[in-house]
């Protein structure tokens, strides 16, 4: 149905459609317009030097130069995937017998019968020299891609010879100039980061041992420098592995395994309560995402695993996986008795890491959620797998050590694979690196959404026996904090006291919270003023449902914490923690016990603020409609609060509740739902005076919210018709 001009505009601004985007719709058909009219033009030129071209040559000749192209590719690595290059180098790289090109020959005997616009083409064409290019950016219309030689930026815009930009991808190529911006002529092969560089490391190489202008090095040795790009054939060498058969004589050993699923050590396949078939389960994983509703569990197999009677079979080729099962069988009550073993060699392609994934999806999720969630492991996994060129560490501790500029060009590779992986999956919200590239202190990828798609938590079994599970986030992975805080709760949980369990618990999620993301390398590094900071603005936010008796449980166990830390490592954090606790505690009582007596059963408040937390932490540009404010408590009189009402700089009077009025204090900042006039509606959120310090981030958080939606949404929306727009496109 077509937009009235007075219409409200689709891009959801609240503008009328004359006044927002129907000047940039004209703008942006006509644009469309002259470049269907150039790549007719293109076509019928092209079409035109062919027919020229088999006209002026006899057929041995015509066959003469089919050998000679042949011949040339016939040295090259990757001659498949070079023949795609025929036509282009009969028209712009092969000199006939007159010594001209194509192209040049052409323009000679024909160019003076062409229209004009034929004609300025042919010139370009004639002019043309191939450039090796990668792109660093995006912009509305393409890419935006940088000339590796000389440093000079082009706008590529989308077109039928460009449908996507490929992260950090480039490419050896003749780019004719249009209308702005740069097209390829002729085709092209996208090559990935490592291919640029080798293409670039080629050319300079082949100016150094020729003394020739760059020109004609370009046009002389095209395809050397595109063959160049491609990536190395990889030696097909294999290695021999060894896979091991162990079988157990274990007393009801399907309900054995059974409980081994219970714990997320096996993924069972098939059960007829009889016989029982699945897997080893070498790690689990719990991917919840944006979309979908429900965690979706993966589990990463490491060997099969079947149970029949008395019978228990595991296959494996990872060593002391069978010592897992064992001990674990032997927690859990049962005597296994290993009755056979036996071994054989299997072949494997060396330098490749086997991981296979099981992906339990939820029925209520689109089925490409699953993919995602395999794709966001396998990233977290990349993160932590030992490569040769870094002496066998991982990008992790490459960029825990400082290294970061080697994991940016890592990450850049990562990217342009992934992106051409989720291409093939035809999913249509992509998945990017800016969430570890956040991590890591490095600057955002500019082909990466700032939308936060997903968390992805990791299953850890605890306890001396490994029966206890815990779920940490999966980017907790190799910091300095994690080791340390589930050797602490291991070591808690021993005592089997529940209450000690959670207390612990939430200690251990506060402060891998809290410390994820800070430049910190080291217990060492953290002060008294990221203790205090991490009591009285964390512990408000993330405990804020608990009651206080499960709250003062954990500051004492924040203290226990503390005192682990300082036998460990020598610190002092326990004295500095028990000082700031005991300057805050009692606040925090009155914090918790005002939201015990105050707060209202609906949840409303909590319910606006989580919603508008998500929408951050996800990074979705969605108009919520924010009911909640910041306030601070000025004074307290005969029941009644007077407060500061902090993002509309005027004074609001609140009526209290006769229990809650004993917890009120003076300088204390409650985040409140409220109407339009500041009248109380539910509490969310109350934090203790000496929060002073940290409202400043949150006061400009809500101010910047609505410019944010305002700014954002259309860019979303792009973005989302473009991924829909490129899904419908796939075959």
């Amino acid at each position: 149905m077509a937009i009235g001009r007075n219409d409200p505009c689709p891009c959801g601004s609240g503008k009328k459609y004359k006044k927002c985007c129907m000047n940039k719709q004209q703008e942006r058909e006509i644009k469309r317009v002259r470049q269907r009219r150039f790549f007719d033009q293109k076509y019928e030129l092209s079409q035109m030097v062919q027919r020229f071209l088999d006209e002026s040559l006899s057929y041995d000749e015509r066959e003469a130069v089919n050998r000679t192209f042949r011949r040339m590719i016939e040295q090259k690595d990757h001659r498949e995937e070079l023949k795609v290059f025929e036509t282009l180098w009969r028209f712009f790289l092969h000199r006939y017998p007159n010594g001209l090109r194509g192209v040049e020959w052409f323009q000679q005997e024909k160019g003076r019968r062409l229209s004009p616009e034929l004609k300025e083409m042919l010139d370009r064409w004639v002019r043309l020299v191939p450039r090796l290019v990668q792109f660093v950016d995006l912009h509305d219309e393409g890419g935006v891609a940088v000339d590796r030689l000389t440093g000079e930026k082009l706008l590529m815009p989308y077109c039928e010879t460009l449908e996507v930009v490929r992260p950090w991808g480039g490419m050896f190529a003749f780019l004719e100039p249009f209308d702005g911006g740069y097209y390829v002529c002729g085709v092209s092969s996208i090559v990935d980061p490592k291919g640029v560089e080798r293409a670039e490391e080629n050319i300079r190489v082949l100016l150094t041992q020729t003394d020739w202008p760059y020109e004609k090095v370009a046009v002389e040795h095209f395809l050397d420098i595109v063959d160049a790009g491609y990536p190395p054939r990889a030696d097909d060498v294999q290695e021999e592995r060894t896979r091991w058969t162990y079988e157990y004589e274990c007393q009801e050993a399907a309900e054995a395994m059974r409980k081994l699923a219970s714990i997320g050590r096996a993924h069972i396949d098939h059960d007829d309560g009889e016989k029982v078939e699945g897997s080893w389960c070498t790690n689990v994983y719990h991917y919840v995402g944006v979309i979908s509703p429900k965690p979706i569990h993966v589990f990463e197999l490491g060997g099969s695993l079947s149970a029949h009677r008395s019978r228990l079979v595991l296959s494996t080729e990872e060593e002391g996986t069978a010592e897992q099962l064992v001990s674990l069988l032997q927690a859990f009550g049962y005597s296994p008795k290993e009755r056979k073993r036996g071994t054989e060699a299997v072949l494997r392609r060396k330098g490749i890491e086997n991981v296979s994934l099981h992906i339990d999806s939820d029925p209520d999720s689109p089925p490409w959620v699953a993919t995602m969630a395999g794709l966001d492991v396998q990233m977290e996994k990349a993160l932590h797998t030992p490569l040769e060129k870094w002496n066998g560490k991982t990008p992790h501790e490459m960029a825990r050590e400082g290294r970061v500029q080697e994991v940016d060009e890592w990450l850049k590779e990562y990217e342009f694979h992934l992106f051409n992986m989720q291409e093939r999956a035809n999913l249509p919200v992509l998945i990017g690196v800016n969430s570890i590239r956040s991590r890591y202190g490095l600057p955002p990828s500019p082909f990466s959404s700032s939308h936060r798609l997903s968390d992805l938590w990791k299953m850890k079994w605890m306890g001396p026996e490994r029966t206890e599970t815990l779920l940490i986030r999966a980017e907790w992975e190799g910091m300095y904090f994690t080791d340390d805080a589930l050797a602490f709760y291991n070591e808690v949980i021993v005592s089997e006291e529940k209450e000690a369990k959670e207390a612990c618990w939430a200690v251990v999620l506060l402060v891998c919270e809290y410390m994820t993301g800070r430049t910190f390398s080291s217990w060492e590094d953290v002060g008294e003023e990221e203790w205090k900071q991490c009591i009285v603005d964390q512990i408000p936010s993330r405990w804020s449902s608990f009651s206080w008796e499960v709250v003062s449980r954990a500051l004492d166990m924040l203290l226990e914490w503390a005192d682990w830390l300082d036998r460990r490592y020598g610190t002092n954090h326990r004295t500095v923690i028990g000082a700031v606790l005991e300057e805050v505690r009692s606040e925090l009582e009155h914090c918790f016990a005002l939201l015990d007596e105050w707060r209202g059963e609906n949840g409303k408040a909590d319910e606006e603020l989580m919603a508008w937390q998500l929408a951050r932490l996800f990074g979705l540009p969605i108009p919520l409609s924010v009911g909640f404010s910041f306030f601070r408590v000025k004074r307290v009189e005969q029941g009644k609060a007077v407060l500061d009402w902090l993002a509309h700089n005027r004074t609001v009077t609140w009526d209290i509740p006769k229990r809650a009025e004993p917890h009120l204090l003076p300088g204390m900042y409650i985040v409140a739902a409220t109407d339009r006039n500041g009248k109380l509606d539910d509490l969310a959120r109350v934090y203790p005076p000496s929060f002073s310090p940290y409202v400043e981030p949150w006061l400009q958080a809500l101010k910047e919210w609505p410019d944010k939606v305002e700014k954002e949404r259309a860019a979303f929306q792009e973005r989302l018709l473009a991924s829909l727009s490129r899904l419908l496109r796939r075959p």
